[in-house]
């Protein structure tokens, strides 16, 4: 499969065929994946950035929304931003509010539309087919940045992706984890992937193992993936300080004043509803009862993080 790039111009679902699945996926329809490339196409050819992807279930539709108000104080975000979503309803909710937005409807049936602990088999089972978007995307030599949307975008981390871009050798580019006593130390997004031969041997990879066994998450193969530099990829990582995750808000105001990230992921929580609370909690939650966007929040928010402390 990885000889001469031989499955780029293969359909998505036909790649995989020959591998055991003990819970079968819906089918990702080759009309989605043509909108899916003429999309990030487009966002490349336009501005020369990278395109902005992620993948949703309704049950993330709130903290969606919430991210979106929070990045609509930024340049140029919306616009190079590709939200898949398994709801068509949502995606036209969406785009009523956020019309720059590209907002792609992927259904997969009402099993997949819940909020689903960690670990369970919807929720095993979205992973598999987020990595079988990727690699499309990959074998396609599009370039992107996977994002999730339970995250707080504190500065326009556009310039901090090109710098990366421009001086680093890297593959793929991802955060450092805040808690590493377990030894891992890679996390998953938000993840700067460029098109080479390296990346596209690792999620061929990622994507195979993950089909392949009932019980596997795309974070755990990334970490060994990347830690043996799986086909001579090379995985290189933001500073904690430049991508935060759920440790930031373990911290006092005092020492999260102390640094300057960029992104905060709001991670090492389970369930949507804490999240949500969390993010409220701690005054970074932007929409109003009627989940309308209110920017007086989002900039009060930029301005307390973002000051010069003297």
């Amino acid at each position: 499969m990885l000889n001469g790039h031989s499955s780029v111009d293969q359909s998505i679902n036909d790649s995989f065929q020959s591998f055991d699945s003990s819970a079968p996926l819906p089918e990702i329809s080759k009309e989605f994946l043509k909108k899916l490339t003429e999309s990030a196409q487009k966002i490349v050819e336009r501005d020369g950035n990278l395109p902005l992807f992620t993948f949703i279930n309704t049950a993330y539709k709130e903290l969606t929304l919430n991210w979106l108000c929070n990045v609509a104080e930024f340049n140029n975000t919306l616009q190079r931003t590709i939200i898949v979503a398994t709801s068509e309803l949502f995606c036209r909710k969406l785009k009523s509010e956020w019309k720059e937005v590209i907002c792609l409807s992927l259904r997969l049936g009402a099993e997949y539309e819940g909020s689903f602990e960690w670990g369970r088999q919807q929720y095993v089972n979205l992973l598999k087919i987020r990595a079988k978007i990727m690699l499309h995307l990959v074998q396609k030599k599009l370039p992107f940045v996977l994002f999730e949307t339970d995250a707080i975008w504190l500065k326009d981390p556009t310039e901090l992706f090109e710098n990366r871009t421009f001086v680093d050798d890297a593959d793929i580019i991802v955060p450092t984890k805040g808690y590493t006593h377990k030894g891992d130390t890679y996390s998953f997004d938000p993840m700067l992937v460029y098109p080479t031969k390296a990346t596209l041997s690792l999620f061929l990879e990622m994507t195979r193992r993950l089909i392949k066994r009932k019980r596997t998450y795309d974070q755990d193969i990334l970490e060994e993936l990347c830690k043996n530099q799986f086909n001579g990829v090379i995985c290189r990582q933001f500073e904690w300080n430049e991508i935060a995750d759920g440790k930031w808000f373990k911290l006092s105001e005092n020492e999260r004043l102390q640094y300057k990230p960029y992104i905060v992921n709001n991670n090492y929580y389970v369930g949507v509803d804490n999240k949500i609370a969390r993010q409220s909690i701690n005054g970074l939650w932007f929409l109003s009862k009627m989940h309308r966007c209110v920017a007086l929040k989002v900039r009060k928010a930029l301005k307390k993080y973002n000051q010069t402390k003297n």
